[in-house]
């Protein structure tokens, strides 16, 4: 091809990632390379000649697309692109793959399991019953827009939790970080009422 111009050697012939435009002398690089399918929001700084990687994409968490949750950047605008490996280095406190969470301090502890807010409001009807699940009614999708971003702990417990007879309200496991622990309760033994039975 040398008669038909430089072609892309000024751009390491794309590097192994695309294909040339001769007529142009210009890179089409594949998805993930710097693709005009792809979603760059960090830095602008892939050069063209798809050596450079894309990051994962998430709902943009900060900056100026706050006004419309639906809109996509790269590491959620809450990280930082890393162009050679195309991961994310996500701010404290998100996490994911595209730093789409927030996740559970200390991870629970060991002592309970890391749970959506969408999920937490279902877990945690108590009385096994709930009229709406976080984050779903048509009319609040907008304003519920974390429903699947805020992370937290659903602490375990040893012993039954509910409203009912022998159970308490309260898990054995509690705080932020299910970090900290009731202490075993029962029955007082010098009352006449049984304070098992709400």
């Amino acid at each position: 091809f040398d008669g038909f111009g430089l072609g892309c050697t000024k751009l390491n012939n794309c590097n192994g990632h695309g294909a040339c435009d001769y007529c142009y002398n210009k890179c089409i690089c594949q998805r993930g390379f710097g693709s005009t399918e792809d979603i760059i929001t960090i830095g602008k700084d892939v050069d063209g000649s798809c050596s450079s990687r894309v990051c994962p994409v998430g709902k943009a968490l900060t900056g100026s697309s706050l006004t419309s949750r639906s809109s996509l950047a790269e590491c959620s605008n809450v990280g930082v692109c890393n162009r050679i490996s195309g991961t994310c280095k996500c701010y404290p406190p998100y996490e994911g793959t595209a730093c789409e969470r927030i996740g559970c301090p200390n991870n629970c502890s060991g002592h309970g399991r890391c749970m959506s807010m969408r999920d937490l409001s279902k877990y945690y009807s108590l009385d096994g019953h709930y009229s709406y699940e976080y984050g779903t009614a048509s009319s609040i999708l907008n304003k519920a827009w974390d429903y699947d971003v805020v992370y937290g702990c659903a602490c375990d417990s040893s012993w039954r939790v509910g409203y009912g007879a022998n159970e308490t309200q309260l898990p054995e496991y509690f705080g932020a970080d299910c970090s900290l622990k009731h202490c075993p309760s029962g029955d007082n033994p010098f009352t006449p009422k049984d304070e098992e039975n709400c």
